[in-house]
């Protein structure tokens, strides 16, 4: 674990994503979304109006939390001054699942646990915070070894071995509870079943209630035109996250809570649009090295566009990784080491931007 933040000296411009952005505990809320089930809104500190969901489930011998934020202020006051919107407090908590180990999901849980007293509940896998291009567990040569290895430019390598804000330093406290495939976790309102969900990160998990197939689905429909995936971490995420698309749209799930932004009342269709965008994004990168080898890097300019935001390349570059890796492991393109250092890509054959999945 890195001793002392990354110096920054060396950008030419300092990305303002890589800094924390002042935000007040005041704009954390709740809303009750059924029979005693709340969506707690906070703020990140990411950007003027980025906000995280955690879901409260009320319990009749205490509650379970679903997510707890980042540790990042406002932190912990903004998540308390959400649990007394939702007229409880943290004390009332028995029971915080985490629904993956990404800060703005897990940052606060070792706050959480000393503070409510309360035991923490993970899938199993590692407690990354992000790719291993920014986990600052990842010894720091490493990464940017890998990050120039993708052709990152100089002028942006350090930054691109941050997390949004900086947001990585927090404790990672072990699970009390493994959580299992087919695990339930009681509340008022009834059962909620455990279903694995890794792709987005190795430990993702969604929450199913039972009675109404209402679907916690975290961080599962996130996309961007080259979809983020944690780099790293498992052996394929793209086929890990195809997987749990498919399995969770076998749930019939009647509305989807997600880890930002509002409940998602066409879960069918959210789902769908979740899977090809996944599925189309091998066919893109493909269709992007047939004219001549590429970094990942600039695969990612090429198909999300050189006036992309700072952190949707380098979020898409964790996922172009992913992606460029798995269709040289099935024949599709070849990559070749310059006398540089940068890894550069180039196509075998065009796919006419979709993917052939297999």
């Amino acid at each position: 674990m890195e001793t002392a933040p990354i110096s920054l000296s060396g950008c030419s411009t300092t990305p303002p994503e890589v800094r924390p952005f002042a935000r007040s505990a005041d704009e954390a809320f709740a809303e009750e979304l059924f029979d005693g089930v709340w969506r707690l809104i906070l703020p990140l500190p990411y950007s003027p109006r980025g906000t995280v969901n955690c879901y409260l489930l009320e319990g009749a011998e205490g509650h379970c939390l679903v997510d707890c934020g980042t540790s990042l202020a406002p932190g912990w006051d903004a998540l308390e001054q959400a649990l007394a919107k939702a007229y409880t407090e943290p004390r009332s908590i028995s029971l915080l699942v985490c629904t993956h180990a990404h800060p703005d999901h897990y940052g606060l849980a070792a706050t959480t646990k000393e503070r409510a007293g309360c035991a923490l509940a993970l899938a199993p896998g590692p407690l990354a915070v992000a790719d291993v291009l920014r986990d600052p567990a990842v010894p720091v040569e490493r990464r940017r070894e890998l990050v120039r290895r993708a052709g990152v430019p100089p002028e942006t390598l350090a930054a691109a071995l941050l997390p949004p804000g900086d947001d990585c330093h927090h404790e990672r406290p072990l699970p009390d509870v493994r959580l299992q495939e087919g695990d339930t976790i009681p509340s008022r309102s009834g059962a909620w079943r455990v279903v694995p969900a890794p792709g987005h990160a190795p430990t993702q998990l969604v929450l199913l209630h039972e009675r109404t197939r209402v679907l916690i689905c975290a961080d599962l429909t996130v996309t961007l035109r080259i979809p983020y995936l944690e780099y790293g971490h498992s052996a394929d995420p793209w086929a890990e996250q195809i997987a749990s698309l498919a399995r969770c749209r076998n749930l019939d799930a009647t509305l989807l809570l997600p880890g930002h932004g509002r409940p998602l009342a066409e879960p069918d269709q959210a789902l769908a649009g979740a899977v090809a965008c996944f599925e189309t994004a091998p066919g893109l990168i493909l269709d992007s090295i047939v004219d001549g080898p590429l970094s990942a890097y600039e695969v990612v300019l090429e198909v999300s566009g050189e006036d992309a935001p700072f952190y949707t390349r380098h979020m898409s570059l964790a996922g172009a990784l992913c992606v460029l890796e798995r269709l040289e492991d099935s024949g599709e393109c070849v990559a070749v080491d310059g006398k540089d250092g940068i890894r550069r890509f180039r196509a075998l054959q065009s796919t006419g931007g979709s993917l052939r999945a297999s």
